[in-house]
């Protein structure tokens, strides 16, 4: 992961580009939450893309298929969308299925934009890898493509902050909203609150600091749903301490803070201002509460805008693009995989 923002390039090798003048075939694996509410609304604005094919077990999400999208080809499991032989698949399934999916995929060459997380644990010595399918993996690591994230990490980078000693970062969604379809999130063997929001807490924050793991701890309660609660804690290769609250809640809330030597950093919300903090006070505080309505009010108008549906839109769009031209794919394999071993050793308890 490289030091300077939140996007890296990709060091995986040029494939050859897809689709041609005709535009990109693509599939889609699981049409659930996910896909109606944020995949649709951005590949109705997408170029490049011909043919859309839908592979969803459940009739009625295939149904919510053909109402939404226009001509698309709809099939009841991945087999009989992968016989029509789509230039690329985008997976969003419950992680249970990913590991078959990718290696089915990758046996077959095609490019895969993986949601994450991309394994769940101990099983990613059972994932294709190598040279010749490493290279087609995309993980949707979609905070990557949020421009304040961005920012954010270039600011840690450039010294804002002076020396950085701590990120602290919440994470909580707002669960009951994602199970409109599904309810994979609260199902056992999906990996739950530490592989669905600490996979994104900790890839946020790694990039922030630009260092890596070399523990993590975690303790996790119970409150409305089984383990829905995790206090998650890493300490860096640079010594930066990580502290993440991480939950399944009934809303949505988010917000990152770096703080060093030198001041903070502080974003309350991915859809407010970031604010650059070397001292405090009333005004001050008042005057960034102030940016920060006014901010979070245009994105609640703007929804098309705000950091869920853009984020997933723009890492779409550089999945779309990258397939058709063969560029590589970032963030990439090397980028799921080092996320996965982080939460695979992680030392996890439950407890009151």
């Amino acid at each position: 992961m490289r030091a300077d923002g939140l996007c890296p390039a990709s060091v995986a090798p040029v494939r050859a580009p897809l689709g041609g003048d005709r535009g990109l075939r693509l599939g889609l694996i699981g049409f659930g939450h996910l896909a109606q509410q944020y995949y649709v609304p951005a590949l109705r604005r997408l170029p490049g893309i011909a043919e859309i094919a839908v592979a969803d077990p459940l009739p009625t999400s295939r149904a919510a298929a053909v109402r939404a999208l226009d001509e698309v080809a709809c099939f009841a499991d991945a087999a009989a969308l992968l016989a029509v032989e789509p230039d690329a698949v985008v997976v969003a399934t419950p992680p249970s299925t990913h590991l078959a999916l990718w290696n089915t995929l990758a046996a077959r060459g095609v490019p895969v934009l993986m949601e994450k997380p991309f394994v769940l644990r101990g099983e990613l010595a059972r994932a294709a890898r190598g040279p010749d399918v490493e290279p087609l993996l995309m993980i949707d690591f979609n905070r990557r493509f949020w421009p304040p994230y961005v920012r954010f990490a270039e600011l840690v980078h450039d010294g804002a902050v002076g020396t950085l000693r701590t990120i602290e970062l919440a994470l909580h969604v707002d669960v009951a909203s994602w199970c409109t379809v599904t309810a994979h999130r609260l199902a056992a063997g999906e990996g739950g609150v530490l592989y669905d929001l600490g996979s994104q807490a900790l890839d946020v924050a790694c990039a922030i600091a630009g260092a890596e793991p070399v523990r993590i701890v975690a303790h996790g309660t119970s409150r409305r749903w089984t383990c829905d609660h995790l206090h998650l804690e890493a300490e860096l290769a640079t010594g930066v301490r990580v502290v993440c609250d991480l939950a399944y809640e009934t809303r949505t809330f988010e917000r990152v803070v770096a703080v060093g030597t030198g001041g903070a950093l502080a974003l309350p919300d991915p859809n407010m201002r970031l604010h650059v903090i070397r001292a405090d006070g009333p005004l001050a505080r008042a005057r960034r509460r102030v940016a920060d309505v006014a901010t979070l009010g245009y994105y609640g108008v703007c929804r098309g805008r705000s950091m869920g549906r853009a984020s997933i839109e723009a890492a779409l769009a550089r999945f779309v693009a990258a397939a058709a031209s063969g560029a590589p794919f970032a963030p990439g394999f090397a980028d799921a995989a080092r996320s996965t071993a982080w939460l695979d050793d992680a030392h996890v308890e439950f407890g009151p």
